[in-house]
């Protein structure tokens, strides 16, 4: 597939009448991808986006996200093809965003997803390029394949974005599958020429994903990496802010409610050595009289990574 081939003008001229119909949303312009950060780590680091095939293929699912149930009922050829929405927030995150309770560790989730926002115009204009009016995991969803179908998709349901209609369960359901409608890519996206934007959660996820990157890297993305709340269900527990002081550490937390039971691991790096420390619940404040110079901090709930920052100490000359 070559990169830089031209947008074919039908899906352009597509594009501008969906962001004309819905000129309060931005939705129209990209394409979605979430996947937990260490698994987007990987795709910055290969440049491309893969199907579920080669990237396990390849060894780069670090934390896979679908569930035993999405994976059985979901056809084999589809595992050849990179999946995205036409839109953030869909059900299925609903279900696996943040970090779960340990009784709950077994089961498919995305502790820390991060979104990959693909230009929509382009990925639509890739050759043989296939779409559908509801989530691929379901057999009652279609799949397209010629741009003229792309008009008769349900936008108004795709974008729906108030409360589901409770008393009325067949609408309801409609409205939850159309919500995952799917754009599939055969094989591999490449990042170049594509990837639009990367979205995070909070400012304390957008620090550690950045911190997970080589410095080439970090220096390539940091400029296209943004703080997007609203693209998140935030219905989980996650890290939302650290700052790194001197002498002291304070962080901030979100739905830590005492329900739920975290084993939490922080790591300080410095060069004097490396500290350990284990808890049963959320610290939000370290202070030590001896400052340790540089240092890195490395948080663990529930023995995946929740953050990593540094802290460099700038001398400030007189």
């Amino acid at each position: 597939m070559n990169p830089s081939f031209a947008v074919n003008p039908y899906i352009r001229q597509f594009i501008d009448n969906l962001r004309r119909q819905y000129p309060h949303l931005w939705w129209p312009k990209f394409l979605f991808h979430y996947a937990d950060v260490l698994n987007i780590v990987r795709v910055l680091e290969e440049g491309t986006l893969y199907c579920r095939r080669l990237a396990k293929e390849k060894g780069l699912l670090e934390t896979d996200s679908a569930g035993k149930d999405v994976i059985s009922n979901t056809e084999p050829w589809l595992f050849d093809y990179a999946r995205l929405y036409f839109r953030p927030r869909t059900p299925p995150l609903w279900h696996v965003e943040g970090f779960k309770s340990s009784d709950n560790s077994q089961i498919a989730h995305c502790p820390i997803p991060v979104y990959l926002l693909f230009d929509s115009q382009k990925v639509l204009s890739i050759p043989e390029v296939k779409y559908s009016n509801g989530n691929l995991a379901s057999p009652t969803s279609d799949v397209f394949e010629r741009t003229e179908d792309l008009p008769g998709l349900d936008f108004v349901n795709i974008y729906h974005d108030t409360y589901l209609p409770s008393d009325e369960p067949e609408k309801k359901d409609k409205i939850i599958k159309q919500r995952c409608a799917e754009v599939i890519v055969h094989e591999l996206l490449p990042l170049d020429d594509h990837l639009s934007w990367i979205v995070c959660r909070s400012y304390a996820e957008r620090e550690t994903l950045l911190n997970l990157l080589d410095l080439s890297l970090r220096r390539k993305y940091a400029r296209i990496t943004k703080v997007v709340s609203q693209c998140f269900h935030c219905n989980a527990h996650y890290v939302e802010k650290v700052i790194l002081h001197e002498r002291r550490i304070e962080l901030t937390f979100v739905n830590s409610a005492a329900r739920n039971q975290f084993k939490y691991k922080y790591l300080f790096r410095s060069g004097t050595g490396t500290i350990e420390k284990g808890y049963n619940k959320p610290m939000t404040r370290f202070e030590w009289n001896n400052p340790p110079g540089n240092y890195i901090l490395t948080l663990f709930i529930n023995d995946h990574i929740a953050f990593k920052g540094r802290y460099q100490h700038l001398a400030v000359p007189f």
